[in-house]
């Protein structure tokens, strides 16, 4: 039963990002302060633009990119960020906004994997999965 809730609530999560890669091969599976940095990137003009967000845990960094919407815009209008992790069911950090983010333009589905960078709605946090989500 909690499984299958749990699936329900994944679902309505929101995908921030789409890829992801880390400057070292080390995850990081303490609380840390962590500091969020903003740059763009525009990959070609085939492909749309994507917004790049550096976040710094400890001596580590992972860049991540995240997809053009309304939470995303929102979300780097706030950068920089210093935000606490905290650890969440063995697979993922969370944290907390001081006001939720927009998501009006959202798509309403997520089955996350490593390094999926994630808004869920229900709660208001901000998800980074460092496991795969498993049902």
């Amino acid at each position: 039963m909690l499984k299958k809730a749990a699936k329900v609530l994944l679902i309505i999560c929101v995908l921030l990002l789409n890829g992801c890669q880390t400057s070292t091969n080390q995850q990081n599976n303490g609380d840390s302060n962590n500091e969020v940095q903003e740059s763009s990137v525009k990959e070609s003009e085939e492909t749309k633009t994507m917004t790049t967000i550096k976040l710094q845990f400890d001596n580590r960094e992972i860049v991540v990119e995240l997809d053009d919407n309304s939470a995303t815009r929102d979300l780097v209008s706030r950068l920089p960020l210093d935000v606490q992790f905290e650890d969440f069911n063995g697979t993922e950090k969370i944290c907390y906004l001081d006001e939720d983010l927009d998501t009006s333009d959202v798509s309403t589905s997520c089955l996350p994997v490593q390094g999926t960078l994630a808004y869920y709605i229900p709660w208001g946090n901000i998800c980074f999965f460092y496991q795969d989500f498993q049902e």
